[in-house]
Order: structure tokens, then sequence, then C-alpha cells
């Protein structure tokens, strides 16, 4: 992997300000292939994955669940006039080593409640490392 830099004000010392380059010969593609093949296979038929997981999964795609999102806003936008609110988390990204348990407990501590903080503790509950 070659690490490119992303340019413009981006910190050059945050890995996240790269972007990663692969060049692999046509065998490593090969086994590459091979791989993701019996990995899908295996992740279906244990359904080891989430209802969730959309992305790389045989005939289920992100921009779906984008259209499911967009057709759930409009429906509550001509059926009430409160407003709709959508968050995309990360959590990899968002509490890669957070002690859930104890995040938990410190957003009650903080009074950070409601169904976002329900939604998220649950997230939690179904996280399998």
């Amino acid at each position: 992997m070659q690490p490119i830099y992303k340019g413009g004000n981006k910190l050059k010392t945050d890995p996240a300000s790269y972007r990663g380059i692969y060049l692999s010969s046509a065998l490593a593609k090969l086994f590459e292939g091979l791989l993701l093949h019996r990995l899908t296979q295996y992740t279906e038929a244990h359904e080891t994955l989430t209802s969730n997981q959309l992305g790389t999964r045989p005939g289920l795609q992100t921009h779906d669940v984008i259209y499911s999102l967009l057709a759930i806003i409009q429906r509550n936008s001509t059926l009430s006039d409160s407003p709709t609110y959508v968050a995309f988390l990360d959590y990899s990204t968002a509490y890669p080593s957070v002690h859930r348990g104890r995040l938990a407990v410190l957003l009650y501590q903080f009074n950070i409640v409601g169904k976002m903080c329900h939604h998220l503790c649950n997230r939690f509950q179904s996280v399998k490392l």
C-alpha cells in the first residue's frame, strides 16, 4: 500500500489525511476474489452479519438504504409538522476502544437521555468484537 496525501488543510500527521493506493499482482487479486467469495458464503450461511450491514452483502447495497431513508423522511414530513432527525454513526471510528458500559453510565450521569441515547446503548449491546 502506498499512502497518498489528500491535500487541503488536513494535518499531515493524521493517518486519516491519507488515501491508500494498493497495487497487487494478478495472482494476489485472484486470491482476494476467492477469499472474498468464501467469506461471503460463510457469513451468509451462518448469519454472522446484522441486517444493518448492507454495503458488501449480495443483493443489498447502501443506496437501497438511502432510498428507504428518504422515503421515511418524505412520509414523516407530510404526516407531521415536526422535523425528522437523521444521524449516521460509524461506531468503529467514534468508539474504537471505549468501555461501552462506562460510556452508557457517563451519558446517564450527564443527563444525556432520550431516544438517541437509548438507541446508542442498544447498539452497544449488539456490537460483536
